[in-house]
């Protein structure tokens, strides 16, 4: 397999062995575990790595801050701090070197491994050797979709998504936690892997190739049942709709899952997937009438579209990463000033805005926008502990709210004028 060529820069030789050893484990070549900022620049000039990952706190006489700005500046190579200090003095100190990543110690594989791979996947200026190509990253869809589904959820998505995979972690989830689980399905490759679970009747499953009658029947007695209690327990229903040309089957199921999410229960989720190619747009409109959430699966580079609730005279479309990406990072002032509604740290920000978006966002501009507002009189400072703490002064509260006031309104004129 293709990996990228990782430098790791750790003092402290057990971790600098176990970094080494998982990352080797994940695919990536490790080109070295060095212990000072200076045996860093030298490797890092030697070998070229794709990525570095940098401890702060280094034995000899430059810091990780330090020797990360020159290794920049030199070479371009991006950099991942290590650090067991996530004060926000320290994270202000390292943003001045434009990081694409921080991982706090103690540090778990799969959060390691997540991190690298998006450090390398959106940093423009990694150098690559040749023949190196990124690493595959078929958990990203997932991590977003535990966060994006709820109630009765509409997913659309293309032939190249590995829906399987999804559904996988569902439905085993849905075990692990006891909940009832109905799957339905064109095609599939999971009931290997749950055969035990179905014979336990864990899981219900109902191939919609052979009979759809057989499903909704399946629907209307739960629905009867809940109704009859007053309350419904818990249920997972998974339906992978693949052959979207039966429309009036695809309608007929839509309307009892809608019907089903109408009612009181302890803990529901139902995800009907339709594949997006050949929907037309009065189609699509009527599918996802009534639906509490609408996802878009559109590839590995485009983000994960949903509304809540849904607006239903709104056309529904798939936006591109890239344009999200802009539109966040451009906007970045009035989504920063929509988080300081209480005492909030610049880290909690950009972890929130991170969350709540999915972007990551240049640390050194929030963190220089926060000093600004300080500066102005418009936020108030406060260190508690290793934290450092802004909130709105009595002026500042009536600034921030005649700014969002003044951007929403500018925003709401140049979309409009497109009409």
């Amino acid at each position: 397999m293709s990996n990228a060529i990782i430098l790791i820069v750790e003092d402290e030789a057990i971790t600098g062995m176990d970094l080494k050893e998982s990352l080797t484990g994940l695919g990536y070549t490790v080109c070295g575990v060095v212990a000072t900022g200076e045996l860093a620049i030298a490797r890092a000039g030697e070998f070229r790595p794709d990525l570095v990952l940098m401890d702060i706190k280094l034995a000899g006489q430059l810091t990780g801050i330090e020797a990360a700005a020159q290794i920049r500046e030199r070479y371009g190579t991006p950099v991942i701090f290590l650090t067991a200090h996530f004060e926000d003095a320290t994270i202000e100190n390292a943003a001045a070197t434009d990081p694409v990543g921080y991982l706090i110690k103690p540090i778990d594989e799969k959060t390691l491994n997540v991190t690298i791979r998006m450090a390398l996947h959106r940093n423009a200026a990694g150098r690559k050797k040749s023949g190196v190509s990124l690493p595959p990253q078929p958990d990203k869809n997932l991590v977003f979709l535990k966060k994006a589904c709820a109630g009765v959820t509409l997913l659309l998505y293309t032939e190249d998504v590995n829906r399987s995979a999804i559904f996988q972690n569902f439905i085993a989830e849905s075990i692990a936690g006891k909940i009832p689980c109905a799957y339905a399905y064109y095609q599939t490759r999971l009931i290997p892997r749950f055969r035990k679970s179905i014979k336990n009747r864990e899981i219900s499953t109902f191939e919609l190739r052979k009979s759809t009658d057989t499903f909704t029947r399946y629907l209307d007695e739960i629905n009867k049942s809940a109704s009859i209690s007053g309350k419904g327990e818990r249920l997972l229903c998974i339906v992978d709709f693949s052959d979207a040309d039966k429309t009036a089957d695809l309608v007929r199921i839509k309307s009892k899952l809608v019907e089903l999410g109408s009612l009181p229960w302890r803990s529901f989720l139902a995800v009907l997937a339709v594949p997006m190619e050949g929907l037309d747009a009065p189609m699509l409109e009527t599918i996802s009438a009534g639906v509490t959430q609408l996802v878009v699966l559109s590839g590995e580079d485009n983000i994960i579209t949903f509304a809540t609730p849904m607006m239903q005279n709104e056309p529904v479309n798939a936006v591109s990463q890239e344009i999200f990406e802009a539109v966040v990072k451009k906007s970045l002032e009035f989504v920063v000033l929509s988080c300081l509604d209480r005492p909030v740290s610049g880290f909690a920000i950009i972890n929130g805005i991170k969350e709540q978006f999915h972007v990551n966002i240049p640390i050194a501009r929030v963190y220089s926008y926060l000093y600004d507002l300080e500066e102005k009189g418009v936020l108030s400072a406060e260190v508690i502990g290793r934290t450092k703490l802004y909130s709105p002064t009595q002026e500042g509260e009536k600034y921030i709210a005649d700014r969002l006031r003044g951007i929403e309104t500018a925003y709401r004129q140049v979309l409009g004028a497109r009409h």
